[in-house]
């Protein structure tokens, strides 16, 4: 009896990791993964013309907009789970490429929030 609610509890957990997550969540999840990847290169890049308000602003702003451009399979290898990651691992290399800031998507972003954020004479500063 013990084996038995051992193992129906392990299945139980493998099969809520294999469950899918939902919209909204992969979505958070997500930015809350673009958010920490810009982390360090916004300020490394912006941290002199800056305040740290600014760049955490901007780094909120960037990781909506930039989630907003990404496709289903690129959100869920972001913010899905385990599973859905490894189906979807082939969008890697496209999520990368997105995230550099030489990308159109992260120029266009970064045009619409540093205007957003009111820094845009800052921005352009850098360039």
């Amino acid at each position: 009896m013990k084996r038995l609610s051992v193992g129906l509890c392990a299945a139980l957990f493998l099969l809520g990791c294999t469950e899918p997550t939902p919209q909204a969540k992969v979505e958070e999840n997500a930015r809350a993964e673009i958010s920490k990847r810009l982390q360090k290169p916004l300020e490394v890049t912006y941290g002199k013309v800056l305040k740290e308000d600014e760049i955490e602003a901007m780094n909120k702003c960037l990781s909506a907009d930039l989630v907003s451009k990404l496709t289903t399979e690129e959100k869920l290898f972001l913010g899905g789970n385990t599973a859905e990651k490894t189906k979807v691992a082939k969008e890697a290399d496209n999520v990368a490429s997105k995230l550099l800031f030489t990308s159109n998507e992260f120029k266009g972003s970064l045009k619409t929030c540093s205007a957003v954020v009111g820094v845009v004479k800052a921005i352009n500063k850098v360039k």
